[in-house]
């Protein structure tokens, strides 16, 4: 079984094709991640009688599965997270057959400025906007309030909201991949919609992150209401970190969705 090597966070991967691959920060490794908190030769991952083994080579910042340091070889699967000092990935089927990760196995996320391109959809009855740009100045102070001022999200509504002339009736804004905001303005054109939550091609809402399931959530907009539905996640929604089913949404709720915060904004 083929295997990938992704990072938590985004970007890097990494695939796993031979039956012993050595990892670590030297290019001569047959994996080379360019990182300073790795050792030159880190680790060593390698398939057994059909399992894999993940062993760290005595290196200087430590090899952990699941956020428990290694002192021996030790198996490893598909959905399991690995650290190489503070770097995380996680592994993944080549195949696509790709998994929730438990959010405990992630590291938290760190709350830092970016961006995302994203583009504009159309569907019929129901219309959502997704925009993201720079963050605007001093945005990158928003981890030491984790109560998301209104302050704050009405500026980046206005710089990629109403900015471009969009007048949806709610957004929602969540934290992925080291807080880089992603932003939906959603306009409701029925008296009963939904829209769905999460990780795969064919919801209307996308959030890459392997904490979301593939169909994570819903949206519901019903007699003038709006509610957040778990429909089976792996790591469900929590509102002031206690698991919920279903939350009814006000201006400024947040709800945290896997390791992921969603703040909704309700402007019509």
């Amino acid at each position: 079984m083929d295997l990938e090597l992704v990072s938590v966070d985004g970007g890097d991967k990494y695939a796993i094709t031979a039956s012993s691959v050595l990892i670590g920060r030297d290019a001569s490794n047959d994996i080379t991640i360019a990182k300073d908190l790795l050792s030159r030769c880190h680790a060593k991952l390698s398939l057994a009688e059909d399992e894999w083994l993940l062993e760290d080579l005595d290196s200087t910042n430590g090899t952990s599965v699941n956020n428990r340091q290694i002192t021996r070889p030790t198996k490893v699967k598909a959905g399991d997270v690995i650290k190489f000092g503070e770097m995380a990935y996680y592994l993944k089927n080549a195949s696509g057959d790709e998994r929730t990760i438990v959010a405990s196995r992630l590291p938290q996320k760190e709350l830092t400025g970016g961006s995302v391109v994203v583009d504009e959809e159309s569907d019929g009855d129901v219309t959502s906007f997704q925009q993201s740009y720079q963050l605007p100045s001093g945005w990158t102070n928003v981890e030491k309030s984790p109560a998301y001022t209104q302050e704050s999200i009405d500026k980046l509504i206005k710089r990629t909201i109403t900015s471009k002339q969009l007048n949806p009736d709610v957004v929602l804004v969540f934290y992925i991949n080291q807080a880089r905001p992603l932003v939906y303005g959603i306009s409701a054109k029925k008296a009963e919609s939904f829209w769905s939550i999460g990780r795969g091609q064919d919801v209307k809402v996308k959030v890459d992150d392997p904490s979301i399931s593939t169909q994570h959530a819903r949206l519901i907009y019903k007699a003038g209401v709006w509610s957040l539905e778990d429909v089976g996640s792996t790591n469900g929604l929590r509102v002031d970190e206690e698991a919920c089913a279903k939350v009814v949404l006000k201006d400024q709720s947040v709800v945290t969705l896997g390791r992921v915060d969603m703040v909704f904004r309700k402007l019509q």
